[in-house]
């Protein structure tokens, strides 16, 4: 459940990221569409390259109209760099008059990193470039060709070196974006979610809640005399009962529920489809494996028990902290009758 919040959120904001740079690119290659289609088709007598320039301003427009759309959808994208290329290679290949037309060659690589990311663009590169290099070699060979020879080679290489650079960043702004991602919602000690993550995933449960009218509740639990461990035993050693106990109850929920730190020695932990009731024999099923288990640290025997108090969705509130405060509340009320227990309202 960690890894796979930590892959969706880090894919939203690149989904995100791909999706303005999307916006972006067709707005400006409406405008130069437009501009483009409008001067081969009125002043140099090039029909069908204005022509084609034209629609592809129209398509464009569509394009920056509902790119959100695509978020989820990396065919817009992909046929987008295509036609771009397409187009470029085209006109290449029907003017020969021109000897600037190869500039507009070196954005494809880009903009294929871009909008579809590294695995992606990597396959799109794979076409574009190809099919770039073979373009301009055969304009240049041809008899009234006025480029030199030696520019074929020129263009081949800053198009490999653009690809590479591309390929490079893309690469690395993966990887750090993940890094990034990794930090703001996991836990360093436990290495389990956060309170952050906590909030990111409660809001998903309530938009379901609202879609299916299912029932969700949450769990705080709070290791008991904890603070003798540290005293007796040493931070560090508090620290590794922290760590077990994390992977402890993380191992002993469904698939489904999702275990985080939020404080010191308190735990939450949000349960899917479940009601207070259900939710309490989740939370007393935790407190009898808590309870049961001897920690081996660095040569001591550790025990540790838990006051757990329980909040159901709607019923103890509608907001995160609504729900928190309540069974927190339960929770204080379970030290104050003894520690060990599990408290739930009516």
């Amino acid at each position: 459940m960690q890894q796979m919040d930590l892959d969706v959120e880090w894919l939203n904001r690149s989904q995100l990221f791909r999706v303005k740079m999307l916006k972006g690119m067709s707005f400006i290659t409406l405008l130069a569409g437009l501009i483009f289609g409008s001067v081969n088709l009125l002043i140099l007598d090039q029909e069908l390259l204005g022509l084609i320039e034209l629609c592809f301003s129209i398509y464009s427009a569509y394009l920056f109209c509902y790119a959100d759309t695509f978020r989820h959808q990396p065919l817009q994208p992909a046929i987008y760099v295509l036609t771009i290329t397409a187009i470029i290679l085209f006109a290449i290949f029907s003017t020969p008059a021109s000897a600037t037309l190869f500039v507009w060659l070196f954005i494809c690589p880009i903009i294929a990193y871009l909008l579809l990311g590294k695995s992606n663009g990597v396959r799109l590169n794979l076409v574009i470039v190809p099919c770039g290099v073979l373009v301009y070699g055969w304009q240049v060979s041809q008899p009234d060709s006025i480029l030199a020879i030696n520019s074929a080679v020129n263009v081949s290489v800053c198009l490999l070196s653009i690809w590479s650079i591309a390929h490079v960043y893309e690469r690395n702004r993966e990887r750090t974006e993940q890094q990034l991602t990794s930090l703001a919602i996991l836990d360093p000690l436990t290495k389990i979610d956060n309170r952050l993550s906590l909030a990111l995933c409660f809001e998903k449960l309530v938009s379901t809640h609202r879609r299916k009218t299912d029932v969700f509740s949450l769990l705080v639990v709070d290791l008991d005399f904890f603070k003798s461990v540290n005293d007796q035993y040493g931070h560090d050693v508090g620290d590794e009962v922290l760590i077990k106990v994390a992977s402890l109850l993380k191992g002993s929920v469904r698939m489904s529920d999702s275990v985080y730190r939020v404080g010191g020695e308190e735990f939450c932990v949000l349960l899917p489809y479940s009601t207070r009731h259900k939710a309490r024999a989740v939370a007393e099923h935790l407190r009898k494996v808590l309870s049961r288990h001897t920690f081996d640290i660095q040569g001591h025997k550790i025990t540790v028990s838990a006051s757990i108090g329980v909040a159901e969705y709607g019923q103890d509130g509608q907001q995160l902290d609504e729900m928190f405060k309540t069974a927190d509340s339960y929770l204080y009320e379970a030290k104050d009758l003894g520690r060990n227990q599990v408290v739930y309202g009516v």
